[in-house]
């Protein structure tokens, strides 16, 4: 047994490298690439917080890693084993801490010690030194550590193909373009031409996992070769483990080797014993780290190919079937789109929590692709009147028609505007409203701070400076009503945090704040859409909230921009571009407000064709200028 020296603080205090006590027991060495295999012969540290592990600076430097260990019991699965890392980029620095959990245990691999899996640092490209501990079960006790370092830094592409294919043009649903092996594999015969025999299966459910990935690669295609790489030439598999692999610009790779992909299926080695009932699809990144989550491209990808698998198979990718576990132990009934850890439970926590939060959205976005298969006609609407004149209360009815009988309309909307001999508006006194911006700013708005004015029939806000513009109109709003917020912008500007968007339920509307109201925000440099909740213009305070997602937002790029809010049920729903961006539900939502404000932070924006509809049933009762509550507030010289 290794001594092992006791550290009672938080090991910042170790500057020098264990870099002369590696013992080095495999060497892989095939065209551009190496794989070292080395035994730690020093001292192991025991950090009370970390567990055991080493800082080093390795003999050769790296493009990923892995790290192994022997524990004196052996009676833990790998999962059980914490595993904490930071890295170090020459010219870079050291990454922060970042974490996985064991990956294969001992007798699961050519390696007689538990491993973890492939690890990187902050790219794909070449690291010098690495510090590591692992965490165990209780009563456990680590004897050996091992270090596995890889180097494909010969074959990185440095103008890799990072965007996503479009979808191929064929039946609905599409199967999307998917990335063959021959564009990965680089110079790897092995890889291209796999000699072993393999096994078809008629798989039940599709498990999804995540694998540590650089903090930000550039080279998805690289990310893949080395999971092979790791899989095969340090695990001693066939090949690589998952079936499909996606990246984080909704490029979908081929994995494990199938000459008769797509029309069937072959076992891959990802899940145990439950290989031969399932596929698996890895998303490249730690889904829990800030800066790996699943981007949205990403998620639509999945659930595009996921829509294609299960149409093939005839499942609906909604319901539960009986799968057996990864440890043979016994049969269970899953989700058929599940994680990892469903199948292994309590042996990992895969796929890592922000993704698994998502396998619900993932099914039913999944079964909307096959809905709209099956309704892919948009709604029509018909509207009726009596006559087209009339001097007081009137009803209009409406003809929603879903055309194809697939699910029906979830909501209808509609917006009264009457017009003052001059422009059309809308009545904000009845949750109505309409700009388009055409000329100059309309006396309905308040320009409370920043640079507005109407620019080429937009309007633009000019100071990069600001972080909280504000620029608002009154419009009655209340709980009971389903509202509609409309909207199109642009950002732009210089900045390197540029962000805007719109306060809507204001309850007070003031020079630097809205009081209490909610906020769609659109941030240009970091790709994310945000739904806040402020509380007296906070929202950090007590049942203040917000919610980040993934979405591609670029530039002086046009967004069209719909805000659907559902004050009975507090649900909330973002679509940019007619696609579901974002969705989150307020269960105290407010019960009034009184205004609409824009919002931008250190850009330009331009804003234009501002609208707000409510919610309507098949027949409406419009109100004139002759009664109390008129939402038409005009009245005609002539029925012209």
């Amino acid at each position: 047994m290794k001594r092992i020296l006791l550290m009672s603080t938080l090991f910042l205090s170790l500057g020098v490298f264990s870099q002369t006590e590696l013992s080095e027991i495999s060497a892989y060495y095939e065209a551009e690439t190496s794989i070292l295999s080395y035994r730690f012969d020093g001292e192991i540290q025991f950090d009370r917080e970390k567990g055991y592990g080493v800082k080093l600076k390795t003999p050769h430097q790296f493009t990923s890693f892995a790290v192994g260990w022997i524990g004196q019991l052996n009676q833990h699965p790998a999962g059980m084993f914490d595993v904490v890392y930071k890295v170090h980029k020459h010219g870079k620095g050291w990454t922060d801490w970042k974490s996985d959990e064991g990956f294969t245990n001992i007798g699961e691999t050519k390696n007689h010690f538990n491993q973890s899996n492939l690890l990187f640092g902050i790219d794909e490209y070449l690291h010098d030194s690495v510090e590591f501990y692992i965490s165990c079960p209780e009563n456990e006790v680590i004897d050996t550590l091992f270090l596995i370092t890889m180097d494909i830094s010969a074959s990185l592409n440095q103008e890799a193909n990072i965007k996503s294919s479009n979808v191929q043009t064929r039946n609905c649903p599409a199967l999307p373009e998917i990335i063959p092996r021959a564009d990965w594999c680089g110079d790897y015969t092995e890889c291209h031409n796999p000699t072993y025999t393999v096994t078809y299966r008629d798989p039940t459910h599709t498990v999804i996992h995540h694998g540590a990935s650089p903090d930000s690669y550039t080279d998805g295609y690289a990310v893949v070769r080395s999971y092979w790489n790791y899989h095969v030439n340090t695990l001693g598999w066939n090949d690589i483990g998952y079936n499909y692999l996606l990246d984080k610009y909704g490029n979908l790779f081929q994995g494990r080797h199938n000459p008769n992909m797509p029309t069937q299926d072959v076992h891959a080695a990802h899940v145990g014993n439950a290989n031969p009932y399932s596929i698996g699809v890895n998303f490249l990144g730690n889904s829990d780290a800030p800066d790996t989550q699943p981007t949205t491209v990403q998620l639509d990808k999945c659930a595009e190919f996921l829509a294609w698998w299960y149409d093939q198979n005839g499942f609906d990718p909604t319901s539960s079937a009986s799968i057996l576990k990864q440890d043979a132990s016994e049969w269970i009934t899953l989700p058929r789109i599940c994680g990892h850890r469903d199948v292994n439970p309590g042996g990992t926590t895969c796929p890592g929590d922000a993704l698994y939060a998502l396998l619900p959205d993932m099914r039913t976005q999944t079964n909307q692709i096959l809905i709209d298969c099956d309704d892919p006609t948009a709604p029509t609407t018909s509207i009726y009147t009596d006559r087209n004149w009339y001097n007081g209360d009137f009803s209009v009815s409406f003809d929603d028609a879903d055309n194809d009988g697939g699910s029906g309309v979830k909501y209808s909307f509609y917006q009264v505007m009457d017009f003052d001999d001059t422009e059309w508006r809308a009545n904000s006194d009845y949750g109505f409203f309409n700009d388009n911006f055409e000329t100059a700013i309309h006396p309905e708005w308040t320009a409370l701070w920043g640079t507005w004015a109407i620019s080429s029939g937009h309007l633009l806000q000019s100071d990069e400076v600001t972080s909280n513009s504000n620029m608002y109109a009154n419009i009655q709003q209340e709980i009971g009503n389903t509202y509609l917020y409309h909207w199109q912008q642009k950002i732009s500007g210089s900045g390197t945090n540029r962000r805007s968007g719109m306060h809507f339920f204001c309850s007070e509307p003031t020079e630097t704040g809205r009081g209490d109201s909610y906020m769609v925000y659109l941030r240009a440099d970091n790709n994310t859409v945000q739904i806040y909740k402020y509380i007296d213009n906070s929202y950090s305070a007590t049942g203040a909230w917000y919610i980040t997602e993934n979405f591609t937002i670029n530039p002086d790029v046009w967004y069209d921009v719909k805000l659907i809010f559902d004050t009975n049920t507090g649900e909330m729903s973002l679509f940019i571009n007619d696609v579901l961006a974002a969705s989150t539900i307020d269960t105290d939502p407010f019960i009034s407000g009184t205004a609409i404000s824009f919002r931008t932070g250190e850009c330009q924006t331009e804003y234009d064709n501002m609208k707000v509809y409510r919610a309507r049933e098949q027949e409406v009762l419009v109100h004139t200028a002759l009664s109390a509550d008129a939402e038409i507030r005009y009245e005609s010289t002539d029925s012209d």
